[in-house]
């Protein structure tokens, strides 16, 4: 969960007296970011030791022990940049910097955010929430019919997405829904060529639905929810009834060829000898 609220202190310079003074904004703000986060960040620094020909960072930061108070933060010292160092005598350089901090900024409490998160350069909130005594697919569905009501009187510009596990889980979804699809269109397209005919493959193909819809029975008598594992188990099903299937129409045709049996009377007659629960 992100801090919207967290405390800080906002610091306005007085851009008409620092310039009076030959100082910038940027100058004042540099010389904060030095002091608080290190030069690293600024102007960083090397140092090569001539022992082991190795660069060092050189970093100048306040001592966090030195700052207590908002008075010690003003206190910091202000100096401008000079534009070539190497080109400038040492002995022309002004002896102490031009002021404090104190003497061109007004500094007053405020709240702000406690970090800035971006996703694709956008400017992003994140709120973090678990899911307790139910399932992730319904929970997420509630919110996102949440969304859509709140969303009607949001700007253009923001939107609200769900992500996480939910987003994992709905691709998994979609995923194993299109290769249970593809498998169903691969088996009876293998049939059609193993039987050499449309009508018997189609047949074979009705035991799917069967097949499906005693998964569905199966989960809602045993509270379960439809997840990953069930649709892998509902691919799984396709190939056992199909099999199944495969020899009841198998069985009825040699039984219509050596008989000479109606089609009701060999699909009878095959469905007593070889049916067989999937």
């Amino acid at each position: 969960m992100q801090v919207l609220n967290y405390p800080g202190l906002q610091i306005d310079v007085d851009r008409m007296r620092a310039a009076k003074l030959l100082v910038s904004q940027r100058d004042v703000a540099n010389n904060m970011l030095t002091s608080l986060s290190s030069s690293v960040l600024v102007s960083p620094s090397f140092f090569l030791n001539p022992q082991n020909n190795v660069n060092y960072f050189v970093a100048v930061q306040t001592p966090i022990s030195k700052i207590n108070n908002v008075n010690d933060l003003l206190g910091t010292p202000v100096s401008a940049p000079v534009a070539n160092p190497a080109s400038v005598d040492p002995a022309a350089l002004p002896a102490s910097p031009v002021g404090a901090v104190g003497r061109y900024p007004t500094v007053y409490p405020r709240s702000s955010l406690e970090s800035v998160n971006h996703y694709t350069v956008q400017r992003e909130l994140d709120i973090a929430a678990n899911v307790d005594g139910r399932d992730l697919g319904a929970t997420a569905a509630d919110i996102q019919t949440a969304i859509n009501d709140i969303s009607k009187g949001l700007p253009i510009t923001t939107h609200i997405d769900i992500r996480g596990q939910n987003e994992v889980m709905q691709a998994s979804f979609r995923s194993l829904g299109m290769g249970m699809i593809l498998a169903v269109i691969l088996v009876y397209a293998l049939l059609v060529i193993l039987f050499q005919s449309w009508v018997d493959p189609f047949i074979i193909m009705m035991a799917v639905p069967g097949g499906l819809l005693g998964i569905i029975w199966m989960l809602a008598l045993t509270g379960t929810t439809i997840n990953v594992e069930s649709l892998m188990g509902s691919i799984m099903t396709i190939g056992i009834s199909v099999s199944n299937s495969i020899l009841v129409v198998s069985f009825a045709n040699d039984l219509r060829a050596r008989n000479e049996m109606t089609p009701f009377e060999a699909a009878i007659g095959a469905c007593t000898i070889r049916l067989r629960p999937c």
